[in-house]
């Protein structure tokens, strides 16, 4: 692990045929990374880049890498992107970009992802945005059967992808979306059986409510949520809804006086925060549970209501 300020990879390192992890995350390369030192690592496993580092054509020769971080889409070639897809044992890919990747890139880059079949964690850092027919990342078909993490906040999908209601292994997911559906929310995340940490920002929210039930999000523990509209008139929870539930974090653009129906069946919840909200806003999302018979006062002690 390297933690010098400006530095130049020397070309011996290509000779270090045993090397496993090379990290010069918080470093400011002051060349390219030469093709003969990555490309000839034969061990290599993980490699932590700095921000808009440029790596070397032939990264499709290190099979042996695992984890990459951070892959710079704008800095590195459309070849480079395109050798993406051939590092087939990786598990670990985070990704930096902008909005103004272009339609090229931002096709290979969908491309390549679409053949990590082994990955397990995927972020993507910058803004994208996906919309009209142009929607290459959520047209891939069935990718990443053993996903555990998925942070795509950054990438704004038009709708919730279908291909997720296949992540059986998934337990933490950042996602972002342009609009949705009452059936996705109940359906499909709703009914992923390892999810732990759901964090939803959508822009345009349907008239018909979410009713939480008996049955989905079995195992959530953190769930976030955020919106331009009124999301506090939208969300409702039933008996035996989120048996798990222990954070809940709402972002409250437009509130009008409304909060979620059927907090108090949220027997679990430790914390409710509440980001940009004002005093009214805090004291109508304590109310519910003030007035719920089924929390004693000692329990209630532990039940946090936040101004973030």
């Amino acid at each position: 692990m390297v933690r010098v300020w400006q530095i130049e990879l020397p070309p011996e390192l290509g000779g270090l045929v045993y090397l496993e992890t090379l990290d010069i995350e918080n470093c400011v390369l002051k060349k390219s990374i030469p093709s003969d030192i990555l490309v000839h690592l034969p061990r290599l496993s993980c490699l932590v880049l700095p921000n808009w580092a440029e790596l070397p054509e032939g990264i499709d020769n290190m099979k042996s890498l695992r984890t990459l971080q951070v892959f710079g889409l704008q800095k590195n070639s459309l070849e480079c992107i395109l050798d993406l897809g051939e590092l087939t044992n990786l598990r670990e890919l985070s990704l930096e970009g902008s909005s103004d990747l272009g339609t090229t890139k931002v096709d290979a880059l969908a491309c390549s992802i679409g053949k990590l079949r082994n990955l397990k964690c995927l972020c993507f850092s910058g803004k994208n945005y996906e919309f009209g027919n142009n929607q290459p990342m959520a047209s891939l078909s069935n990718p990443f059967q053993h996903m555990e993490r998925l942070c795509l906040q950054d990438w704004r999908f038009c709708r919730v992808p279908n291909w997720i209601a296949g992540f059986h292994c998934l337990r933490f997911l950042e996602l972002s979306v342009e609009e949705m559906s009452t059936g996705v929310v109940l359906l499909l995340l709703g009914a992923l059986p390892s999810l732990v940490h759901l964090r939803f920002d959508v822009i345009r929210i349907p008239d018909e409510r979410a009713t939480l039930g008996v049955g989905l999000f079995p195992v959530l523990e953190f769930f976030g949520v955020s919106s331009l509209e009124n999301i506090a008139a939208y969300l409702g929870f039933e008996a035996g809804a989120m048996p798990n539930l222990q954070t809940l974090r709402l972002r409250v653009y437009n509130w009008h006086g409304t909060v979620l129906v059927g907090m108090e069946h949220l027997l679990y919840l430790q914390e409710i925060r509440l980001d940009g909200a004002s005093d009214d806003v805090v004291s109508a999302f304590q109310e519910p549970l003030l007035g719920n018979r089924l929390v004693t006062t000692d329990e209630l002690s532990a039940v946090q209501c936040k101004r973030v």
